[in-house]
Formats: C-alpha cells, structure tokens, sequence
C-alpha cells in the first residue's frame, strides 16, 4: 500500500469522470417522476436561498459556540447542542488556556525544524502539516480538557 498523506489528497482537485452507466441510472431513476424531481429541486433552492441569506446576515455568529466551563450547565449545554444540530459544526471556547496551546503550538514547529522532512501545504507557505504523532500532538490529544469537550461535543449524537 502507498503511503497517503494530505499533501498529495490537496494537490489533485480534478474530477473524477464517470462512465455514462451513471446518467442512464440517473435517467432510469427519475423516469415519470420529472415533476416530482423539479419540485423537490426548486424547494432545496429556496431553503438553500433563506439559509444563505442568514449566514450573510449573521455571519461568524451563524456558528455555535460555548465556553468549555459553560458545558456543565444544562441550560447552556442544551441550546448549544440543538444548534449544534442544526448546523454540524460548533466552536467550545477556552478549552485549554492560551499558554498551554501556545506552547504545544511552538513545541509542534520546533518538532517540524528538527525534521524537516515533514511536509506541509500550500508548499510555498506551509499551514497544514502531515504531521499527527509528535509529543505536543499527543499530549494536546491526551489533555483531560480536551477529551472532556469532545465527550461533551459527541454526546450531541
């Protein structure tokens, strides 16, 4: 098996073409149901149209989110986790303190300097590294905080 990093997953953003089996399934699918299909096509429209407008309304606030010593009271953990629902994404603030992830941040770029064969992407201006192991990563991984805020955040489903 080929070793797989994100680097390479990045750099291909070509479509894949598929065989035309799939237009006559698709064909196949819809035959006599036409009308049926549009409806159902216009109505996604309208509802992608009203949730586009209040990401544009609402911006950033569009996202939920919640401070880590705000999870424990039901009250604020259970508006969080409806709109967390709804939008499948969420942000819990102040899980770790800013010295703490600052630090893990510099001990990661220090780990990255020692080896530099570790690649990162875009290429000219590395942010995303195909990095997962080093100590910080696996202290930050193992951090009693973080793991209570995803037990906190997967309890949703």
């Amino acid at each position: 098996m080929a070793a797989h990093n994100i680097t390479s997953m990045l750099d291909s953003v070509e479509p894949i073409p598929l065989s035309s089996r799939f237009a006559k399934l698709k064909r196949n699918m819809i035959a006599c149901r036409e009308k049926d299909v549009a409806e159902s096509f216009y109505r996604l429209l309208r509802a992608l149209r009203k949730e586009a407008d209040d990401i544009a309304a609402r911006g950033s606030d569009v996202i939920p989110t919640i401070d880590y010593f705000d999870i424990h009271d039901s009250a604020k953990a259970s508006a969080f986790r409806k709109a967390l629902r709804r939008r499948g994404v969420a942000v819990i603030r102040r899980v770790v303190p800013t010295t703490v992830a600052q630090a893990w941040k510099e001990e990661t770029l220090d780990y990255i300097a020692d080896n530099p064969q570790t690649r990162g992407y875009p290429p000219h201006d590395p942010q995303l590294f195909d990095l997962y192991w080093s100590p910080s990563q696996v202290r930050a991984r193992a951090d009693s905080r973080l793991l209570d805020a995803q037990r906190f955040a997967m309890r949703t489903w």
